[in-house]
């Protein structure tokens, strides 16, 4: 089956801006085999029924995950253009279930089995075009709101909403957005405001020295944080949270915001054992393992650490540091 190429169709004619309603179609197929309507095991709840019977379509999934492609460069489009063309005609079917015919014209459980040879293909195009798809369409399905804020699948999955943010809260800094040509002066420019580059922010500053920290995230903070997850991650994450390696072998969730990675991640930290130091300071032949250095480090980085809980108390209780403390006492270990 022929494709209309993108220079003989409208943009105006085309889905999300970006692909033919062919090969929209085709995607819509994709969606609906990785996620079909099912019929629910016998003596479910409603509730759950509702779940099995609910497939891609209902959710709209295909038109939101060609919404989020759009956003990906003209190199990456063009692989996905590549792929849906090979869905479209029998070339593809012959060569990953030995039947010559186009995706749309199978059965499910032969669609079932084409899908399931890409994921297992020699080809790495085949096998990256697969994991691209099924992931964001399993994304989408599972986390995307409806109009009313909340998405059907979460009853079912026992998953209740965050409460609403709360309005009330000023943002504790104001950056300064650049929208034109400007001429600022500083002693030092650091790129980045993650935990690399805003503790050397952070270390200048303090030592008297005028700084430009440049990031090309947003700005979020407690004010605005929605914690809904189809919003958040294309806000809070590089690439809209869609970064991989290359093979798409590894999802890599990085920091795309003001404060970098340490903006979506949380950590507690344990006062490393002096046996241990010594251990490591043994195996490595690092003596600064040991020494004043590390213990004066250690040092400024509980005064900071105690600095924050002292101006923000009330982020402590909302932090999961109480949870591992119990999780702790329980299995019979100290965090001190």
């Amino acid at each position: 089956m022929a494709i209309t190429s993108k220079s003989e169709t409208t943009t105006a004619s085309l889905v999300a801006g970006w692909l033919t309603p062919e090969e929209f179609s085709i995607l819509e197929a994709v969606c609906e085999t990785l996620l079909p309507s099912l019929e629910p095991p016998q003596g479910s709840s409603e509730v759950v029924a509702a779940y099995y019977r609910r497939s891609a379509r209902d959710l709209n999934v295909a038109q939101l995950l060609a919404e989020t492609l759009a956003l990906e460069n003209a190199e990456e489009q063009a692989k996905i253009h590549q792929l849906l063309g090979l869905l479209a005609g029998p070339l593809g079917g012959l060569m990953l279930i030995r039947s010559p015919r186009a995706f749309k014209s199978l059965p499910q459980d032969k669609r079932e089995k084409y899908l399931t040879a890409m994921a297992n293909s020699s080809v790495g195009q085949l096998r990256q075009g697969y994991q691209a798809i099924k992931r964001l369409a399993g994304f989408i399905y599972n986390a995307a709101p409806d109009a009313t804020g909340v998405n059907p699948n979460w009853t079912a999955l026992d998953y209740e909403p965050p409460s609403p943010t709360p309005v009330d809260v000023p943002a504790p800094i104001q950056p300064l957005k650049i929208s034109e040509d400007t001429l600022l002066e500083a002693d030092a420019v650091i790129i980045g405001s993650g935990a690399g580059g805003g503790l050397l922010a952070g270390e200048l500053a303090m030592a008297g020295k005028s700084v430009i920290v440049l990031e090309k995230g947003g700005y979020n903070h407690e004010g605005n944080f929605t914690q809904q997850e189809a919003q958040a991650t294309p806000e809070l994450y590089l690439k809209r949270g869609t970064l991989t390696t290359r093979d798409l072998g590894v999802v890599v969730l990085a920091g795309s915001t003001l404060g970098g990675g340490t903006t979506i991640n949380w950590m507690t930290s344990f006062r490393t054992p002096e046996e241990i130091l010594a251990e490591w300071a043994h195996d490595s032949g690092i003596s600064d393992l040991t020494g004043a250095d590390r213990r004066w480090f250690a040092g400024q980085l509980r005064s900071r650490r105690e600095a924050y809980q002292r101006q923000y108390p009330e982020q402590r209780a909302q932090q999961a540091e109480p949870v591992a403390h119990r999780w702790l006492c329980r299995a019979g270990l100290s965090r001190r």
